[in-house]
């Protein structure tokens, strides 16, 4: 036979072994699209914020570090200036300010001005529509999303109310522009809220001369400055721009360590790990699907294995040939993946837009999808080219009586496992062991598939948890946060609190022991409305130093151990001694009680006032040293919005995890029925009923999917703990969480689907033609 010639009736051979063989040929391209989706779906989403953060960075001139600091004077700016690798300083001026909306609602803006004309060059805010950001005139431009929340256009007119010696003072100002800030990406207020309320906080931007109404001739002096630098930012140069403001310092942060800046690239490092895990169990599971369907392919083609042996082809031959079945359902499984995972990275981006201020998304990628997809395919390749390997070690004429017994040790040793149970029972225990690794697999499957839905389950029953138990009445008893700006002394009362109020103080600290983060130490006063308790439940009591168990666990603190507390504002360092450690979710940090603060010769000034519910908001609010008013409610369904910005993700690992169960267990349930057909047919010429043989074909399916859901549900839990540990952050913790109904829920998904398996392939019995299968034997 020609070259020519073989290779058409290779191709002819192929093509017909597809066609009879189509069951296992879309088992196997199912998984190899489903594994090569999973990974590349999730990295064009973590990857395309990542370039597109990139790009934003880059196009806006973003700061690299940021200081913010109280009556900053041009000469310490000048000093700033000369630190080497520092390429630019600016100053700019942020006061907040109260908005009443047309329909009764209140909203506060954090307001950035300048007196420099000049400074518009560091952090340069992007005009989305109008006008851009100009120090002319008088005017407001406001943020994409508040416009959206409280329905704005450009020149719409916006109140602003803010605090005054003698009251309060009301200017009306036109909105001269839609803006979005390099320095807000995360517009979030950080003491209040996990994610954006951008219809009750968010930013703008006015011109001196809208801020000199609104505060007077003085309102430069008298408000907090931000320090935007360009440049350098390693650790060296951080220390020395924080000496230039010291005795002003309140804060300096990085690119990495700015909640409203470091956020956005912590949730690409967060989507990247998770996408990581969840692709790496998924193809692990993956591949044993497709090996074992490509092994089923092959295995149903022994017949034309023996005919092409009988005419002279050789093992390498044959190998490669069916090798090609493997090739050709993971490479079209691949493209297909491929080709579908920009669809899928497209709806993660669109969640994660929900969250974060960018003005361009794009979706993008590196090579590892093409690495993932060439695995898949060489998995696909092993599978056909091990299971020919095994077909042809047999001569023609054995390879002409599929299923055909084959001893084994394994079967030999277990021999006794059967013994006092009726012989179909034993033979099925006996087929079992005598093909231990196809079991493995079914357990690996079903194991696999259920730590995928625990964590699919598990990871917004997590988040919810979190949300009712850290603003609970038993954590939190209080209805209503008042922020105030931080007042050494209160002279004359605050009206409205009503009863028990709780005053407390919040206050960033750089620490040593530090991991590059500041913390932030929330001093307490009496009034028990924070209810603090130890990792033991128990409440804490003293007046030590406290700290929370995840700033303990990165900063590597336990009860006993020393720390350094660097102070803002030039007040200077405490060395404490830690007294316990305290389970609080958030705020991350350490706490103290007041009198243990007075204690050491500081200052309790408070931020906040925590309130119940016969507190007056609208006498409140009245009051000009008051900045905003906050319900625990709106704060409890603030911590449920990460949740529903992830939900799209979340549904993503629950859906494919059912797929992956039920193509696995199917896969590998097809396989055994495949092996075991003259088995069947010799059972049921002994007298057995196909009810008796179905059953008989459950054994091993039920079994490897009850010793899955064993294994699986702590290795559930172990992988879900795996994955909160890549949402934590140095002021975030999740306490891993899951439901009694989400657990039964996640089981009996696995179950179902191997009972599914089961009742498909048992109904594949009666279809069996005894005396062909018996004849085949002969």
């Amino acid at each position: 036979m020609s070259k020519s010639s073989g290779m058409k009736f290779k191709v002819a051979m192929l093509r017909r072994g597809l066609l009879h063989s189509w069951a296992q040929f879309i088992a196997v391209f199912c998984m190899a699209t489903l594994s090569v989706l999973a990974y590349t779906g999730l990295e064009g989403g973590w990857r395309g914020m990542q370039v597109s953060l990139q790009d934003y960075a880059e196009s806006s001139s973003m700061a690299k570090v940021w200081i913010q600091a109280i009556h900053v004077e041009e000469a310490q700016l000048n000093e700033a200036k000369k630190i080497p690798g520092v390429d630019a300083v600016e100053k700019r001026v942020i006061r907040s300010a109260e908005v009443a909306s047309d329909n009764g609602d209140t909203s506060w803006l954090s307001l950035t001005s300048t007196a420099n004309a000049d400074s518009w060059r560091v952090s340069v805010p992007s005009v989305v529509d109008g006008e851009p950001v100009t120090d002319a005139g008088e005017g407001i431009w406001v943020s994409p999303r508040y416009r959206d929340a409280n329905e704005l256009v450009q020149g719409n007119q916006l109140t602003l109310t803010v605090a005054a010696p003698g009251g309060r003072r009301e200017v009306t100002v036109p909105i001269r522009g839609i803006v979005q800030s390099p320095d807000q990406l995360y517009d979030v207020k950080e003491s209040l809220f996990l994610v954006p309320e951008p219809g009750m906080f968010s930013y703008g931007f006015i011109t001196p001369a809208t801020a000199q109404k609104l505060w007077g001739p003085s309102w430069e002096d008298a408000a907090s400055n931000s320090i935007l630098v360009s440049g350098d930012d390693s650790s060296g140069t951080v220390d020395e721009l924080w000496d230039c403001f010291d005795e002003q310092g309140l804060r300096i942060t990085t690119r990495q360590t700015d909640s409203h800046i470091s956020a956005a690239y912590d949730r690409v490092t967060v989507i990247r790990n998770v996408s990581m895990l969840f692709s790496a169990l998924f193809l692990l599971v993956g591949v044993l699907a497709m090996y074992s369907s490509t092994r089923r392919l092959v295995d149903s083609e022994l017949k034309t294995i023996a005919t092409l042996q009988s005419m002279g082809y050789g093992r390498g031959e044959l190998r490669l040939h069916f090798s090609m079945f493997g090739m050709l359902a993971g490479v079209a499984g691949s493209v297909v993946g491929l080709a579908v995972a920009p669809l899928l990275s497209r709806v993660v981006l669109r969640s994660q837009s929900t969250q974060f201020d960018l003005p361009h998304w794009r979706v993008a990628y590196t090579w590892a999808p093409l690495l993932v997809a060439v695995l898949v395919v060489v998995a696909c390749v092993a599978g056909g080219y091990l299971a020919s390997g095994s077909a042809l070690t047999r001569s023609p004429a054995l390879l002409m009586r599929p299923g055909l017994v084959r001893a084994s040790r394994a079967a030999t040793r277990l021999r006794r496992l059967g013994n006092g149970h009726r012989y179909g029972i034993r033979w099925a225990i006996r087929d079992t062991a005598s093909n231990i690794a196809r079991f493995l697999m079914g357990i690996i499957g079903v194991a696999g598939c259920l730590m995928l839905l625990f964590t699919g389950f598990g990871l917004p029953d997590t988040m919810q948890n979190r949300a009712e138990s850290s603003f609970s009445a038993d954590s939190m008893d209080y209805d209503f946060r008042v922020d105030m700006g931080g007042l050494p002394q209160v002279t004359t009362p605050i009206e409205g609190l009503g009863s028990n109020p709780q005053a407390i103080m919040q206050m960033p600290v750089m620490t040593d022991p530090s991991d590059g983060y500041d913390r932030v130490i929330t001093v307490l006063d009496e009034n028990d409305r924070f209810h603090l308790r130890t990792q033991d439940d128990q409440a804490v009591v003293g007046d030590g130093l406290w700290v929370t168990s995840d700033t303990a666990e990165r900063l590597r603190l336990d009860a006993g151990s020393p720390v350094r507390l660097r102070l803002p504002r030039g007040l200077g360092d405490l060395d404490l001694t830690v007294s316990g450690i305290v389970s609080a979710e958030m705020p991350q940090g350490f706490f103290m009680s007041r009198q243990g603060w007075e204690s050491l010769g500081m200052v309790f000034s408070p931020t906040s006032m925590l309130v119940g519910s016969d507190a007056d908001v609208t006498q409140v609010l009245d009051d000009p040293r008051v900045l905003d008013v906050v319900s625990r409610a709106d704060q409890q369904s603030n911590s449920l919005n990460i949740k529903e910005s992830l939900g799209d993700i979340f549904n993503l690992m629950r859906v494919m995890a059912i797929l992956l169960c039920i193509i696995v267990l199917y896969s590998l349930g097809s396989l055994t029925f495949d092996e075991r057909q003259r088995q069947y047919a010799t059972l049921s010429v002994l007298g057995m009923s196909p009810g008796e043989l179905r059953r008989l074909s459950s054994v091993e399916v039920v079994a490897s999917a009850l010793i899955g859901v064993v294994l699986g549900i702590p290795g559930g839990a172990w992988f879900l703990d795996l994955y909160l540990a890549q949402f934590a952050s140095p002021r975030l913790q999740y306490l891993p969480y899951i439901t009694s109904l989400s657990v039964t829920l996640a089981v009996v998904i696995a179950v179902s689907s191997a009972l599914v398996t089961t009742i498909a392939l048992g109904s594949r019995i009666a279809g069996i033609n005894m005396v062909d299968a018996l004849k085949e034997a002969e």
